[in-house]
Formats: structure tokens, C-alpha cells, sequence
């Protein structure tokens, strides 16, 4: 299996739809978790963003609207982002890493939690072909 960047765009509801997904399969299932389309500038030079609560084991997680995709080298794949983005909640109890994100162990983090996403991604569009 191999992950083939492909464009991916949604809706809101089709995003809550696949987040309700993934959810289920990455245990999450206890999370509230809120999605949202978002203008570029809410989230900087970021494709996704996520916000929690541990304790309260809520989630915010914002993607970048399609109208705002303007990266000419790779495709928007917004079910990527989303599952990055639930990662980023399913690991949240490993520790609070994402205060400095300038630390080679952030970049680590990041690059690992990305691998991910695209694997499993890529697993279930294998699957679904």
C-alpha cells in the first residue's frame, strides 16, 4: 500500500460524516469533537488545526475551505487533514507537545503523525477499490 496524494474536498456535513467514521476507528468514540471549514487566515500556512480538551475530552478541529486551497504543488485531501487532525487528539494524553512547535521533537511528532494519516487513509481507499 502506498498513499497517492489525490484531491479530496468536502462538504461540512460530508466532514462530519468522516469524522464521525474515523472516530469509531481510531477510539475516539467518547470525544466530542466539532468540525469546521475555515478561511485560510483563522489557520496560517496550516492545511488543519486542532484544539482540545483532555479532561473534558472535547475537539475543535478546523480545515481549510477548498476556496482557500491555493497550493500548486500537492492537492487538497481534506479527509488527510481531518484524520492528521484526530491523531493529533488520539495521542493527546502523551503530553502537552504542542507548546513549542519551533522543537525538532515537534517536527518528529508531526512528520510521524502525518505517516499515519496517509497510511491509514491510503489503507482504506485500498480497501474501498
Amino acid at each position: 500500500m502506498k498513499y497517492f496524494p489525490r484531491e479530496c474536498i468536502l462538504t461540512l456535513d460530508e466532514l462530519k460524516a468522516k469524522c464521525d467514521e474515523w472516530k469509531v476507528v481510531l477510539g475516539l468514540e467518547n470525544w466530542d469533537i466539532k468540525t469546521l471549514l475555515v478561511r485560510q487566515s483563522e489557520i496560517p500556512g496550516d492545511q488543519g488545526e486542532c484544539q482540545w480538551s483532555l479532561t473534558n475530552r472535547v475537539g475543535i478541529i478546523k480545515i481549510t475551505t477548498n476556496e482557500d486551497w491555493d497550493n500548486k504543488y500537492f492537492k487538497q485531501d481534506m479527509e488527510k487533514t481531518l484524520v492528521h487532525e484526530l491523531l493529533h487528539l488520539h495521542f493527546s494524553h502523551i503530553k502537552d507537545y504542542c507548546i513549542d512547535h519551533d522543537t525538532s521533537e515537534n517536527a518528529i511528532f508531526e512528520k510521524d503523525i502525518d505517516l499515519l494519516a496517509r497510511t491509514l487513509v491510503g489503507l482504506k481507499r485500498d480497501k474501498a477499490e
